[in-house]
């Protein structure tokens, strides 16, 4: 049987022996894929000498014989494997964990940072310059790719010596004691070739600055402190950092450069991958540790990274990494209040803030993105529900000046923990069961009592934002306290901080995403339900009148808003105006007898208008 640390070690390029992979025309396909397609899990056309994607990538392409799969094996040293003067890369056994992870940090460095593989999976292929294209007009929702060929690919050999088997077994180039100055090293190489030829320390230090400013209020799960602490001792030369930390780091750089539009900052998506990487190589070096013994960073990273994943279009890896930070918080029992008696207070309120972000996020991606509901109310049920998340400090602190000159104080955590409430109370409408209101297969009191149940629920779920400030309110100009009423003429208009008209934004459109799922419930046919339809509509009347307010209320959200406010909530704020819109169009569809001059018919057009000025692919979809 050949030696696993052989077959591990990687080959020099003048040992390789490459072998034929020139098919038959119409014969079947009995050819073998380069190992850069292989490592890539992309399409090979094994094109001699050189594939079409090697050569677009600029790099060498060569095959190797492949092991026997049948019959006695040899054991003989093969030179096609390795040469007398070659060093080995592992000299040590590998735990499983170790031979699992070596595979994929190669297969990154070969593909170099700028390669976006879920793009090749949807279509998208690479003209002669290597330049990559894409199928679809808006693949980044924010940000052109273009900016891709016209930067130069760093060499990703440096990051060769940063592997858990470097580590584990250290080369001659990494000394003991240094922390994470080799990770440092290869980020710093990395921008360099992005074309960031700013001090990198103050580089990081922006994307940490902008995070806080624009991401935070809707994703409060990062300690400030921690994160300034690090940069700080990064900017002195300091490298005796743990890889958390640096994981941490350069994960919340990755994600704020990925999600961000471009308008916010000169920020480019090159730059977002160099991140990225780095983030996964830190990682890398603890990995079993840290499923053995997790804690919030856990999830954060890989919540972060999952995020970049996201927008580069790799959606099954995102939802992979996603998936992997439900079942720690799931094996944490972070849903449990009683496993929080046993944490600090700062460690319990940033777990509470990762399992309240990844619950809500599972719901938004089972109803944007179609996926399973993995973390369902039912968890609570044998525990006592975790409470939710307090303020830290100034790090949470929101300033309003108001009419009077005096200041007043909120917190973040007021709009994040409402979002919580807001999903909380529709994922308990939409999986009420309405079968029990069906008299006929059932008793009349039953159904008395479910129908009071589903009235409250959706007393509830129509009143769980009313009790927010005014800012975050669906009309933030107009308080209904009665000594604080005004009109209009009569005072200024409030100066909202950017903070809270971000998490305003966010809150009324989902909400108002969730109550035309809602509806749709409601007004599903069933037999029971004795709707009065219009003789000329196909749609019960109360089900488009729904609708259409439902829409005028979304169009004033938006123009209380700004198309900056909408794009820094992300594509998730995005894709729920698409699916307003979309429920428009499909309802002027299926009742094509609506007058001409309803407004419905001056959404069929504003709606894509809108989506196409945000710039995003999913006014594509609506539009078609």
């Amino acid at each position: 049987m050949p030696d696993p640390h052989e077959m591990l070690a990687e080959p020099s390029s003048t040992s390789r022996v490459p072998t034929s992979r020139t098919a038959r025309p119409g014969a079947k396909r009995m050819t073998l894929s380069c190992e850069n397609c292989q490592r890539r899990k992309t399409k090979c056309d094994a094109r001699q000498p050189a594939c079409a994607n090697c050569e677009a990538l600029g790099v060498q392409c060569s095959t190797r014989k492949p092991t026997r799969k049948r019959g006695r094996h040899a054991k003989t040293n093969d030179d096609t494997w390795s040469t007398p003067n070659e060093p080995q890369q592992i000299s040590t056994p590998l735990r499983s964990h170790e031979v699992s992870l070596i595979p994929v940090i190669a297969a990154s460095n070969e593909a170099g940072p700028f390669d976006l593989h879920s793009h090749g999976r949807d279509g998208s292929v690479s003209n002669e310059q290597g330049e990559m294209l894409d199928p679809s007009p808006a693949a980044h929702p924010f940000q052109s790719y273009d900016i891709l060929s016209a930067t130069p690919q760093p060499d990703w050999t440096i990051w060769n010596d940063i592997t858990p088997g470097a580590v584990i077994s250290p080369s001659p180039s990494f000394a003991q004691n240094i922390g994470v100055k080799p990770l440092f090293e290869a980020l710093s190489h990395g921008l360099n070739a992005a074309g960031i030829g700013v001090d990198h320390v103050g580089y990081i230090a922006s994307c940490i600055e902008l995070f806080f400013g624009k991401i935070y209020p809707t994703y409060p799960v990062v300690y400030r402190p921690r994160l300034a602490e690090a940069i700080e001792q990064l900017g002195l030369g300091v490298f005796d950092l743990d890889h958390k930390t640096f994981a941490l780091l350069t994960a919340t750089c990755s994600y704020t450069l990925a999600v961000l539009p471009v308008t916010t900052s000169s920020n480019t998506w090159p730059a977002a991958t160099v991140f990225y990487r780095s983030s996964r190589a830190a990682l890398a070096q603890y990995t079993e540790e840290d499923i053995e013994n997790p804690d919030h960073t856990s999830l954060v990273i890989r919540m972060f990274q999952s995020g970049w994943a996201h927008v580069a279009g790799k959606r099954r890896t995102s939802w992979n990494m996603l998936g992997e930070c439900i079942r720690l918080a799931q094996a944490m029992r972070l849903h449990d209040e009683s496993t929080y008696t046993r944490m600090s207070h700062l460690e319990g309120q940033m777990c509470r803030r990762a399992f309240w972000t990844l619950y809500t996020g599972d719901k938004s991606s089972a109803v944007l993105g179609g996926h399973p509901v993995c973390l369902k109310e039912t968890i609570f049920r044998d525990v006592e529900t975790v409470g939710y998340p307090v303020p830290l400090g100034d790090q949470d602190a929101i300033y309003i000046t108001l009419d009077a000159g005096n200041i007043q104080e909120l917190n973040i955590l007021t709009g994040f923990n409402a979002n919580q409430d807001l999903w909380r109370t529709a994922e308990r409408l939409l999986d009420f069961d309405h079968s029990c209101l069906d008299t006929v297969a059932i008793d009349q009191a039953q159904a008395n009592r479910s129908q009071t149940l589903l009235d409250a629920l959706l007393s509830d779920f129509y009143a769980c934002l009313d009790n927010l400030p005014t800012c975050l309110s669906f009309y933030p100009d107009v308080s209904p306290i009665m000594g604080k009423f005004a009109f209009q003429a009569e005072t200024d208009r409030l100066q909202i901080p950017e903070a809270m008209a971000i998490q305003r934004t966010n809150l009324q459109v989902s909400h108002l995403c969730l109550k035309l799922l809602v509806i749709r419930r409601l007004y599903e046919p069933r037999p029971t339900l004795g709707f009065r339809h219009d003789e000329r509509c196909k749609t019960p009347s109360l089900h488009i009148a729904d609708s259409l307010g439902i829409a005028r209320d979304l169009l004033y959200v938006i123009h209380t808003s700004s198309i900056e406010l909408i794009r820094l909530n992300g594509e998730a704020c995005v894709e729920k105006i698409r699916l307003i819109g979309a429920s428009v169009l499909e309802l002027i569809a299926n009742n094509p007898d609506i007058p001409t001059h309803s407004v419905l018919r001056q959404y069929q057009e504003l709606f894509p208008h809108i989506l196409a000025l945000l710039d995003s692919k999913a006014s594509e979809a609506a539009d078609g």
